[in-house]
């Protein structure tokens, strides 16, 4: 059985890209031990494409002292909302290793959408072997 290359290389990359997101969101979440206070200090805006929609999304950028260094940092997590208020303060937990790696306490980081792109992704690249 020989698998149709295109429909495998797209299965290929959803599964790499959902891998990929799972993977860093376990290890963030197993390295970021640490807290600190942490405070809203802007949002950047980003339009994000969807489905020939334009949405403009939102990420939320803390600023946040480790080891006597102040660090600001955009959220990787956007939405479409205000979640924060600008002067804010929120519990940062970060990695004692790298404190650049950082989430909010608090915040429901939802991997549903990263196990999906994997599973669609693994049945894709399934489905390549039976597609003519």
């Amino acid at each position: 059985m020989t698998p149709n290359i295109g429909v495998l290389i797209v299965g290929i990359i959803f599964a790499g890209v959902g891998g990929l997101m799972v993977f860093n969101y376990i290890k963030a979440k197993k390295a970021c031990t640490m807290s600190t206070p942490g405070e809203v200090i802007a949002y950047n805006s980003r339009v994000s494409h969807s489905r020939g929609h334009s949405t403009l999304v939102y990420h939320p950028v803390f600023r946040y002292y480790v080891n006597g260094q102040w660090y600001e940092k955009e959220y990787g997590l956007g939405k479409n909302t205000f979640d924060y208020q600008i002067g804010q303060t929120v519990e940062i937990l970060y990695d004692p290793n790298n404190p650049d790696t950082y989430l909010v306490a608090g915040e429901k980081q939802d991997p549903a959408f990263s196990f999906i792109c994997l599973i669609i992704g693994i049945g894709v690249i399934v489905l390549s072997f039976f597609a003519d």
